[in-house]
């Protein structure tokens, strides 16, 4: 059931940086959103990059972004010469990248956080009824609540604590997936909780590795929950300001 149920908030998570990042490529060139997330951009073409060179990447003149659409991607497009395969690992490579820098930094910058958020706030349970269903989503918001409260409480003077929120924050949007490989990511998803929850049915490694990073995958949440509110907030203040420009 663990095994179902970390697949299903990690798609969840996934779905959430991949629409704050979209809603942001609209108000903003995507080029320019890139730079703004650097970290967690460079984590990514990083991994990126590599499966691209496993996978025999090329130059795919077809898949060039028209200047003129806003929200489209730039630079050169390569995809995997090898099929089916090869997107499944483009996306999957990445994701990992990303999800190992996060642990990384939740590790050694972001422990205060860590510890005051609690962990039992995103449950282990599939919502087999509406009740628990609603209740999860009462628990977001309130992780939500809680990752700002912690955020508040530390010393934003502190370099180290500033540098933390802008690394994970920008790590956080870049679980999104490339443009044009969406479904290579989730189909990795599935494909590697199929593996594990298999793989669990001979060692309890696999389930007892998800329990410790639990707490990190909940952290995770918290913040994307908060980018996400934040980004609705900022998009419909932009869109409202735009409106009103033009009707001067």
């Amino acid at each position: 059931m663990i095994y179902l149920a970390a697949c299903i908030w990690l798609l969840v998570a996934v779905s959430m940086a991949w629409g704050v990042y979209c809603i942001w490529g609209t108000m903003i060139k995507p080029r320019t959103l890139d730079i703004l997330l650097f970290p967690g951009t460079a984590v990514a073409q990083v991994g990126r990059t590599v499966a691209l060179l496993v996978t025999g990447a090329k130059f795919n003149p077809k898949a060039v972004p028209d200047k003129k659409d806003a929200t489209a991607s730039e630079g050169p497009v390569f995809e995997p010469s090898i099929p089916v395969f090869g997107p499944i690992l483009t996306g999957f490579v990445p994701l990992a990248f990303t999800i190992c820098a996060i642990f990384a930094v939740l590790t050694r910058l972001g422990e205060p956080v860590l510890i005051a958020i609690p962990h039992d706030q995103i449950t282990q349970e599939l919502p087999n009824t509406l009740s628990v269903f609603w209740n999860q989503l009462r628990g977001l918001i309130t992780l939500a609540e809680r990752t700002l409260d912690a955020l508040r409480s530390a010393d934003m003077v502190n370099w180290r604590f500033a540098l933390f929120t802008y690394v994970f924050a920008s790590l956080a949007i870049r679980l999104s997936p490339f443009r044009g490989n969406a479904a290579g990511l989730f189909g990795a998803i599935l494909i590697a909780a199929g593996g594990i929850a298999l793989i669990g049915t001979l060692t309890t490694l696999p389930a007892d590795l998800i329990q410790q990073g639990w707490p990190i995958f909940c952290v995770t949440l918290g913040m994307l929950v908060l980018l996400l509110i934040g980004t609705l907030i900022a998009r419909g203040v932009f869109a409202t300001v735009r409106m009103l420009a033009h009707l001067q």
